[in-house]
């Protein structure tokens, strides 16, 4: 299994180090404003160069000089064999227009027109898969794509408007994916909606539920609060739980949370991923690097601020182990994914905790 190779590479700190862990990371917070409006998450100049018309239904492409015009974003689970790549949509035959992932499209450009925008960019049909260079340019600017998008149309498969729809939008599973975290907070205007495209609410209006949920403070899903006002470990709390079906994807997805930049290297194992992403870190964030001192990776900082978080909010830590997609966390100690399905009396490394490559690809 792919998570194999965290399992191999992957030394945990000992219960001893991760209280001294929970004494640093306090420091840190003491020793350093929680304040970073100085540094931007992404610039306002990065645009998708290829949309798709809503109007026509074909791709359009913008070379450098053109103004990008005012378009809109899918947020979406990806369903295995239900999805149209790039050459699909291309030229597109009668049995890819009635595909899932085809309807998908047609229904967003739909809700795009209703809301006079011309242009439509989603992932699946507007990167070309097959040229690296295309799949790290628009991996590398994603967050920028979502945070200058008009509207953000978050479709949620599993979510029935008509059933109790509460309690499926809080279960949704668009909720435990690692790259719809960054999809759910650098759109200005997320507006979420059921398997039939029918509409739930607003990131604003269902902030509270939302909170819940993702433990995100209301005020920066409600815009009240800048996402840069919030300190970078926090920011990184919020992955807790979360998933992605390629390993390195676990880094990939945090960079644009962050303010940082990375090339993907999907031949690179998650570890290798997330050590890339400290070091951009740490040189977007220097300060962090002295008060925590040499030895202590993104890993450790995950275990520990999650618990740290759950402590702050309860006044204890909680007993249950929460489960990350490439680590986990139970009490102040840390484990690894499979001491905690052994623990639970599950297969290390089960579906539970890393998704299914049939159910979704992210």
């Amino acid at each position: 299994m792919y998570w194999k190779d965290y399992q191999d590479e992957c030394k945990r700190p000992t219960k001893l180090f991760g209280r001294w862990l929970t004494t640093t990371f306090h420091n840190v917070k003491n020793r350093f404003s929680l304040r970073h409006g100085n540094h931007p998450m992404a610039p306002v100049n990065i645009r998708p160069r290829r949309l798709v018309d809503t109007m026509s239904i074909q791709l359009v492409e913008f070379d450098q000089k053109d103004t990008v015009p005012p378009y809109a974003v899918i947020s979406h689970r990806w369903i295995h064999d239900e999805e149209v790549s790039f050459q699909e949509f291309m030229n597109p035959q009668e049995e890819i227009k009635s595909k899932p992932g085809y309807l998908k499209i047609l229904a967003a450009c739909q809700k795009a027109r209703k809301d006079q925008l011309g242009y439509l960019w989603i992932d699946t049909c507007c990167i070309d898969k097959g040229d690296h260079a295309d799949v790290k340019l628009n991996i590398r600017s994603m967050y920028a794509y979502y945070q200058n998008a008009q509207i953000c149309y978050a479709y949620l498969v599993d979510v029935d408007r008509s059933d109790i729809w509460l309690k499926r939008f809080m279960d949704s599973e668009w909720f435990r994916r690692g790259w719809t975290l960054q999809e759910l907070l650098a759109p200005r205007d997320v507006r979420f909606f059921d398997k039939e495209w029918r509409y739930i609410g607003t990131k604003v209006n269902l902030a509270m539920d939302i909170s819940r949920i993702t433990t995100i403070p209301e005020a920066v899903l409600t815009g009240q609060l800048s996402i840069r006002d919030i300190d970078p470990f926090q920011r990184m709390s919020w992955t807790i739980g979360r998933r992605t079906m390629r390993p390195p994807d676990g880094g990939y997805c945090l960079s644009g949370l962050l303010g940082v930049s990375m090339d993907p290297d999907y031949n690179e194992t998650l570890r290798r991923s997330l050590e890339r992403l400290w070091a951009a870190f740490i040189n977007a964030y220097p300060q962090y690097k002295d008060a925590l001192g040499l030895g202590v990776s993104l890993l450790d900082v995950l275990d520990n601020v999650r618990a740290e978080s759950r402590k702050t909010e309860s006044g204890r830590v909680s007993p249950n182990t929460l489960a990350i997609g490439w680590t986990a966390v139970g009490n102040i100690s840390t484990k690894s994914p499979g001491q905690v399905a052994e623990h639970r009396g599950e297969s290390p490394y089960s579906d539970r905790y890393q998704g299914t490559r049939h159910d979704c690809e992210r």
